[in-house]
Order: structure tokens, then C-alpha cells, then sequence
């Protein structure tokens, strides 16, 4: 027995499934220090120095980029998909999830005339609940479902941009041979940071052992819309968005 909406919930899985094995994958990345911080020896001038650069390996951040396109495209074809299920003549072209950033006066015209169309012949419950998770007023940018739109939009015509987010620095710390240890010395990361670019150097202590602790990373967006927020927890959150309305238009059906 088929339960409301079967194919669009099919589709949010796909999407749910794909993000679980990319956040696995941000995971490991991270625990194995495949970006980041590099911290080495290396030699100028004669002298072995100690040199901390910013790792931002380039082939990391096109997998997220595609990954997360995938993801996107999957959340908001899932509300096409709904609409689909539930008009009983849906017409090719017309028949979508109407997604509109102005009530009245919009670049996609009206929503009482242009957006209603979209759903013509929708349960009224169900067209009130649609209008209702409009990103209409000031503050888009917040609205999940404005962000779903908008990152659906830029991923049909190139990949969404990623970064490594440095949430904070890195410690370094030394530690000697008779059990003591200093953890005076900060690495800052200044914010248009590239790949190499040398974040730290001083002279190599022969006698002390130097690791790098306490830094705090991600994979970060970098497109204006959600420029900063992290990859996965955001699509975990629009994912979760959409469940929610995939659950109030499945009880009108």
C-alpha cells in the first residue's frame, strides 16, 4: 500500500542518503587532516624552519561543490514532484511548486495569479499550506525555502562554490622531553586565505616535538546567499525543512 506522496519522499531519501555519505566523507577528510593546516619542516637559507600553510585541496572542495548540487537539485525537485502527485491533471510546463520572493509586483509576476496557476486544481488546504512557506517579505535570506530556490537555481548553471571554513585557529603546542609543554602560540588565519599561503614560521626546535591542536574546521559555502554556513549542517536543515512540508501536504491528500 502507497502512502502520500510516495515519489517525492523517494526523492528527499535520495537526497538524505547522499548528504549522510557526504558529511562521512567532510568527516574523514577532516580526522586525516586532508585539509586545513599543513605544519612542516622546511629549509631557507640553510636553516630547517617550522612552517604552518593553509591546506585547501582544490579536487575536495569540487566533490563537495557536485555533491551538494546533487542534493540541492533533489530537495527542490522533491516539491515539484509533490505538486505532481497531488493535481490530478498536471500539465507539462505549467504544473510546479511555485517558489516566489514578492507576493505582488515580483520578477515571476504575481502570486495570486502567476503562482496560483502553478497549482491549479490543488486541494485548497493544500495551496494554503504552499503559500504559506512562500519566502515573501525582507528577510529572505533566513527563509529556507528561498535558499533552497535560489542554490537550486545557481546549481543548474555551475557548480555551487565551498571553502574550508576556519572556525578557529590552530594551537601549537611544544612539548619537551622531561613532560612539560608550551601552548603560547597562535596560528590566526586571516580571511582571504589561499591554498599554501604560509600562516606561521619560526626556527625548528631540535629538542621539542610541535603539533597543532585545537583547530576548528569545515567545508563552508561561499556563494552570497549562504556565504560562511556550513555544507552539511545547512543541507541537513533544508532537508528537514522540506520533510516538514512533504508531511502537512501529505494530510490533505
Amino acid at each position: 500500500m502507497t502512502e502520500p506522496l510516495d515519489g517525492a519522499r523517494a526523492k528527499l531519501r535520495r537526497a538524505s542518503d547522499t548528504l549522510d555519505e557526504l558529511f562521512k566523507q567532510i568527516q574523514q577528510a577532516g580526522a586525516s587532516r586532508s585539509y586545513g593546516f599543513s605544519l612542516r619542516v622546511e629549509q631557507r637559507y640553510g636553516v630547517e624552519d617550522l612552517v604552518v600553510r593553509a591546506l585547501i585541496p582544490q579536487p575536495l572542495l569540487d566533490h563537495v561543490s557536485a555533491v551538494a548540487g546533487e542534493i540541492v537539485g533533489d530537495i527542490r525537485t522533491t516539491f515539484d514532484d509533490a505538486v505532481w502527485e497531488m493535481v490530478s491533471d498536471p500539465v507539462e510546463g505549467k504544473t510546479a511548486f511555485p517558489v516566489f520572493g514578492d507576493e505582488t509586483g515580483g520578477e515571476d509576476g504575481d502570486y495570486d495569479i502567476e503562482g496560483v496557476a502553478m497549482i491549479e486544481g490543488i486541494d485548497p488546504e493544500a495551496a494554503s499550506i504552499i503559500k504559506s512557506v512562500q519566502p515573501f517579505g525582507p528577510n529572505k535570506a533566513w527563509d529556507p525555502m528561498f535558499v533552497v530556490h535560489e542554490l537550486w537555481k545557481i546549481s543548474k548553471e555551475r557548480p555551487l562554490m565551498t571553502g574550508v571554513g576556519y572556525l578557529q585557529g590552530m594551537t601549537l603546542v611544544y612539548k619537551s622531553p622531561d613532560g612539560t609543554s608550551d601552548s603560547s602560540k597562535f596560528v590566526k588565519v586571516p580571511p582571504d586565505v589561499k591554498d599554501g599561503d604560509e600562516l606561521f614560521r619560526d626556527r625548528r626546535p631540535l629538542d621539542k616535538e610541535v603539533t597543532g591542536e585545537g583547530a576548528l574546521l569545515d567545508i563552508i559555502f561561499e556563494e552570497e546567499t549562504v556565504r560562511g554556513q556550513q555544507v552539511a549542517p545547512l543541507l541537513k536543515t533544508l532537508i528537514m525543512f522540506t520533510d516538514d512540508v512533504l508531511n502537512a501536504l501529505a494530510k490533505t491528500v
